[in-house]
Parts: C-alpha cells; structure tokens; sequence
C-alpha cells in the first residue's frame, strides 16, 4: 500500500514506514471518557438503554451460577421429559436463589448463600432427633426471608415435617 504525507507530499510504500497519525489521535481524543453502545433498539429511551446495558452482568452471572453451582452439566438423562425436568428445576432454583438474594437486599452474594444452605444440614442424634449445629448470621438472615427459624439446634422429624409442609403453602 502507498501513501503520501500530507504536509511533505512524500510517497512512502506502508511496508517500509510506520507514522503516528497525529490527526486522527486528536479526533479520537474526543471521545475520552465515553462509551459508545451499538443497539437495534431505536425506540427505546436512552436511559432505558443503559439500565439494560449496565444490567447484563447479571445476565452472564446467571448462566455462570447455572452452569457451576447448579450443575446442570453434564446431564446423565435420556427422555426428552426428564432433561426437562432438569433444566426446570435448575431455573426455578436460579429464581429462588435470586429472590433471596433480592429480600435480604442482597447482602450476600449468590455463591455464599449456596454454600451456606449446603452447610444447613441435621445430623440424626436418636429417637427420632435431629440435631443442626450450623448457624451464623447469614444463615439467621436466610431464615427470616424463608421463614424458618434455623436457630433450634434440636428437632424432632415430626417438627421438620412441620416445616416443610409449611413452606409448601
């Protein structure tokens, strides 16, 4: 390729010549500070347009909760039904997990509040008893937005059962 220096009128082959373009770095100096968004939305406001842009990081972490802490990877069913069924359960489980975040006013980011319902658990102790040896205030703030007062530390099945019911409603 050939050009020619504006100010000289000399010929340089683009190979053998490498030139700052002045010109051009004072016309980009101009749009310092600013970021340009392509969109096919012409009717949409501009704020609106904005909302949605500066929103897509949530969009990009759903598909990462989805794909690593809900496991919904590798799928190990065959019938049409059942792979439904997977991905069904792991989206609702997304929304949950999204309205939880939303009514404790997200305090707690989306992977903390997995591992701390993995740690609620209750180990059987005897005669029908349970005991929950798990508890923080992440956990006391899951309880309140469900519903559930984890803080017992022991239970009976039927007080379980009672819970879950409960919970159905």
């Amino acid at each position: 390729m050939i050009l020619e220096k504006k100010e000289t009128g000399e010929i340089y082959e683009y190979d053998d010549v490498y030139f700052i373009d002045e010109e051009r770095i004072k016309e980009e100096e101009k749009f310092d500070g600013y970021y340009a968004i392509v969109t096919s939305e012409l009717e949409m406001p501009n704020q609106e347009i904005l909302n949605a842009y500066r929103n897509l990081w949530r969009i990009e972490e759903s598909f990462k909760i989805i794909k690593s802490k809900l496991k919904t990877r590798p799928v190990y069913l065959s019938k049409k039904e059942h792979i439904e069924a997977h991905f069904l359960t792991c989206f609702v489980s997304l929304l949950l997990l999204r309205l939880i975040r939303i009514n404790t006013n997200e305090k707690y980011s989306t992977k903390t509040l997995i591992n701390e319902m993995r740690n609620i658990t209750g180990t059987y102790v005897d005669k029908n008893y349970y005991m929950f040896d798990y508890y923080n205030e992440i956990v006391e703030d899951l309880g309140k937005t469900v519903g559930i007062d984890f803080s017992k530390r022991f239970m009976t099945l039927g007080e379980i059962k009672k819970i879950i019911s409960q919970t159905k409603n």
